[in-house]
């Protein structure tokens, strides 16, 4: 294992890993680990996504964790998905590269040009002082698509994206820590106004299924603690939970 410190985040990279996500959890409960520890493995053997989904893991690609410590309720929890995307978004359109159309997907997907790029899962689970702790999981297709997956996918280098991925990784921390701390001081107002204006789909015909239903809705937007607000019937509906996709 080789350690990068990079301002507050100490980055700690390991060849092979089951899961960042696991074993972060672990080593936080365990070793009582401070916050901003951040976990990159460059293979996973059991990487994980949202829906108990598998999340392929290449080495070309990026794939790491960061231990949360955030002293708010765990209601709010939720809202670091979309502060996560900002940040990969910006990370992308600061790269000044043209014909990107960059989008954001309910409720933790980075899309270009209608296909995937990135995807996050975040995990909360309680420390040993009863403290909150959040695992942010991130992977990003940097030089590899997965293949078989249920959203298209594809990577920055077929998009004429070269770019180092430890680079990556050391850029986004210093975005995420920005916007992660205006989260903390100012809430997630700001956050919502921004994501919406990058949103996938919005106002058009999407499908959304909580693996049990699937209809047929508008997508309206996200409310003002980020849940998905549809039109079904002429009627608004509230969902916290639950996939959605392109209605094809």
């Amino acid at each position: 294992m080789n350690q990068i410190l990079h301002e507050q985040f100490l980055i700690n990279i390991f060849d092979e890993l089951g899961s960042t996500n696991t074993q972060l959890a672990k080593d936080a409960l365990s070793k009582n680990l401070d916050e901003f520890n951040v976990y990159l493995a460059h293979k996973q053997t059991k990487g994980k996504g949202r829906i108990n989904r598998k999340w392929q893991s290449y080495k070309e690609n990026l794939q790491f964790s960061i231990l949360l410590k955030p002293n708010i309720s765990i209601s709010k929890i939720h809202h670091i998905n979309f502060i996560s995307v900002i940040a990969l978004g910006n990370i992308i359109k600061n790269l000044n590269y043209s014909n990107l159309n960059i989008s954001y997907k309910w409720p933790n997907d980075l899309i270009i040009n209608d296909r995937k790029i990135a995807g996050i899962l975040l995990e909360s689970l309680q420390g040993t002082n009863n403290e909150q702790l959040a695992i942010l999981g991130i992977g990003v297709n940097i030089g590899n698509s997965p293949k078989n997956t249920t959203f298209p996918s594809q990577n920055l280098k077929d998009l004429g994206i070269i770019i180092d991925k430890i680079t990556f990784l050391k850029d986004f921390l210093t975005e995420f820590k920005k916007l992660y701390n205006g989260w903390i001081d100012f809430g997630f107002r700001q956050y919502r106004k921004i994501w919406l204006e990058n949103a996938y789909n919005l106002n058009k015909i999407i499908s959304i299924s909580n693996g049990k239903k699937e209809i047929s809705a508008i997508f309206k937007g996200i409310t003002e603690d980020g849940e998905l607000e549809i039109i079904e019937n002429n009627r608004i509906i509230t969902i916290r939970s639950a996939d959605i996709s392109p209605n094809n």
